[in-house]
């Protein structure tokens, strides 16, 4: 799967929630410098190993 259009994050970690069930997603919630609020999703439950791009540390 390629991105047409992508970006970079830069933030601060605050906190982060595990998927489960219905939703396999971790969430991660993030703040940057200027103290914008972003959430993020990570598929946890990818079948396809050509969909991951880089698995979080």
């Amino acid at each position: 799967m390629s991105l047409k259009q992508y970006g970079v994050l830069k933030g601060r970690v605050i906190a982060r929630r595990l998927g489960s069930g219905s939703s396999p997603h971790y969430q991660v919630h993030i703040v940057d410098d200027r103290g914008t609020n972003f959430r993020i999703a990570i598929n946890v439950k990818c079948t396809s190993s050509d969909q991951i791009v880089q698995l979080p540390n």
